[in-house]
């Protein structure tokens, strides 16, 4: 077996940071959508609050990157919609956008699940 050259070990790096850019990406919309779905009725700020209580992380996501997400997922996707009240965005679910909530959290526990049952068949702890 040989050792990883220079450029193998630089490659590694990006490879992890795309890796866990584009799982946290899923994570988080995953999130936000349940929270969303939780609260029937919620803005922005009220959002990032909940993300952060339930991550236990201080600056999980960017004001820039939420709104970016929330933009996409009602103007892109259809599975938001929102309205201006009382100087704040209130965004809801679609009837779609609650279809695919259940969907998306459906598939995460399974992934999960079938992820740690093949990590342990691994011996990876």
């Amino acid at each position: 077996m040989s050792t990883p050259s220079k450029s193998d070990a630089q490659q590694e790096i990006p490879f992890l940071m795309r890796l866990e850019k584009e799982v946290k990406g899923f994570l988080t919309t995953l999130l936000i959508l349940g929270i969303i779905k939780k609260e029937k009725r919620i803005w922005g700020y009220k959002i990032k609050k909940n993300l952060k209580q339930l991550t236990q992380a201080d600056s999980y996501i960017s004001d820039s990157s939420l709104y970016t997400t929330l933009r996409s997922l009602e103007k892109k996707y259809g599975l938001l919609s929102s309205k201006m009240e009382e100087r704040r965005r209130y965004y809801f679910l679609t009837d779609l956008g609650s279809q695919i909530t259940d969907q998306a959290f459906t598939y995460w526990l399974k992934l999960v699940q079938e992820g740690n049952l093949a990590i342990k068949k691994l011996n990876f702890h």
